[in-house]
């Protein structure tokens, strides 16, 4: 279930409004701590104590894992995901077979099955450290009071939500620069939690927001052992002065880029030459090289009005045909001009 785009922009949402769909979202979520040896299958599939059950996509890889731990035979997730699909019949002879061919101790070892209702959503180990959701969302909620998001996706394997500052800076025009929270997490083993507090930009006219620079807080842990209480710790004791921090930076920045735009795009210019000669050098003035710097030289020109939106576009297509080897790099160079200029 996809409530909104990661990058589409939402307008008139807050935090509370987020846990609350999360909330709604997982009304039918439970676990359960089960042996291994509790899991069979027949002609309709996935049986737990001779429940049947349904799974997802992510389950089936989990499945996939605890059969091939202890058992010698390498099945593949493809193949087991095929089957499932199009012919239950062999799904539940090879989960059967497997499964008898599983060594004591790995039938009798304790997993935790994560549900929806009466689909098994994944499947992990009792190490697994859980982070629901609404859990994240409520303890963000205590430690910094409700916000504008600036984006959010929920689905089974993912949720990514953009928090504004309050005191954030621009009219959401492109090239502006907000200070901002991304929470991420996933309550089925696809990505760790993680926290990140910095300064971002938005790009293009769809939303999208990318780091501003390379200095951003943040804080992530994969869900296992007492990551969970060492994740919430480190927010909870750096919250304060990094909130602080680029709220401030975002406000300089802002400002600064107005009052010394012709600055910064004399130094742009001068940079984007040396970086375009650096490249020409090492492909020994190739003709792709050489048409690189026909169409990218010019990136920032005298007959093209130096606003943020032209800056921001011309530079992303630039970094973008460069390659991700200096996309980085290139992506930063306005805010590394205006940093000097705060320093």
């Amino acid at each position: 279930m996809i409530i909104e785009s990661r990058y589409k922009r939402i307008d008139n949402l807050t935090i509370k409004n987020c846990l609350e769909t999360a909330k709604t979202f997982a009304t039918n979520h439970k676990d359960r701590i089960i042996p291994v040896m509790a899991l069979g299958a027949n002609h309709n599939g996935l049986t737990i104590m001779g429940q049947n059950l349904q799974m997802t996509n992510s389950a089936i890889t989990h499945l996939t894992d605890v059969l091939n731990k202890g058992s010698g035979i390498r099945l593949r997730t493809d193949y087991l995901k095929n089957i499932y699909n199009k012919n239950k019949g062999l799904f539940s002879d090879t989960i059967n077979h497997l499964l008898s061919s599983l060594p004591d101790q790995e039938t009798e070892r304790n997993i935790r099955v994560r549900l929806n209702g009466d689909t098994v959503r994944a499947f992990c180990s009792t190490q697994y450290a859980v982070l629901d959701n609404v859990e994240y969302i409520e303890e963000f909620l205590k430690l910094n009071g409700d916000n504008e998001i600036k984006s959010f996706h929920l689905s089974d394997d993912m949720m990514c939500m953009n928090i504004l500052d309050n005191n954030n800076v621009g009219n959401n025009q492109i090239g502006d620069i907000f200070p901002m929270f991304t929470l991420k997490n996933s309550e089925t083993k696809h990505n760790q939690m993680s926290f990140v507090a910095g300064l971002f930009r938005l790009v293009c006219t769809n939303g999208m927001l990318a780091p501003a620079n390379d200095s951003n807080f943040s804080v992530s842990r994969i869900h296992r052992g007492n990551n969970l209480n060492e994740f919430f710790e480190k927010i909870t004791e750096n919250f304060p002065s990094i909130k602080a921090e680029i709220q401030n930076f975002a406000t300089q920045y802002m400002m600064l880029t107005s009052q010394n735009i012709h600055i910064i795009e004399n130094d742009l210019n001068k940079s984007i030459e040396n970086e375009v000669k650096t490249f020409n050098e090492s492909h020994n003035g190739s003709i792709s090289a050489q048409k690189l710097i026909d169409s990218h030289y010019d990136i920032i020109t005298k007959d093209r009005p130096f606003s943020r939106f032209n800056f921001v576009n011309a530079l992303t297509n630039y970094s973008q045909t460069l390659g991700l080897e200096s996309k980085d790099h290139i992506d930063t160079l306005a805010f590394k001009y205006t940093l000097q200029h705060i320093n």
